[in-house]
């Protein structure tokens, strides 16, 4: 799985949401797909020249890809929930004539 989250993580920009594989040249090659643009981004994350482990390995990587896109969320939803709660905290902090520093050091008292 750490190649996987390796390779998926080189692009933080892409939101892979299926994986596919295809014949081809004799063997088979499994990409992760990234259709959240108009046009649908494929990376290859895997070669195998058997079917059946290819099926396997396809299987394998889409729950990894599950487990990667509900990890992304938690952090986005951590990351947006933390900013508000800094941002109110400052404002608030503003509104009684203080720096949010000044708050911070006010509350750990």
């Amino acid at each position: 799985m750490s190649e996987f989250l390796e390779r998926v993580n080189r692009w933080p920009a892409m939101r892979f949401t299926a994986i596919e594989c295809e014949n081809r040249d004799g063997g088979y090659e499994i990409y992760v797909l990234d259709k959240s643009h108009q046009t649908v981004s494929r990376l290859l994350i895997y070669r195998t020249p058997d079917q059946q482990h290819a099926s396997a390995m396809t299987g394998h990587f889409r729950i990894w890809l599950d487990k990667v896109n509900r990890k992304r969320t938690q952090v986005q939803q951590k990351k947006a929930g933390s900013s508000i709660l800094d941002k109110s905290s400052a404002a608030l902090a503003r509104i009684r004539g203080r720096t949010p520093q000044q708050s911070a050091a006010a509350r750990s008292v």
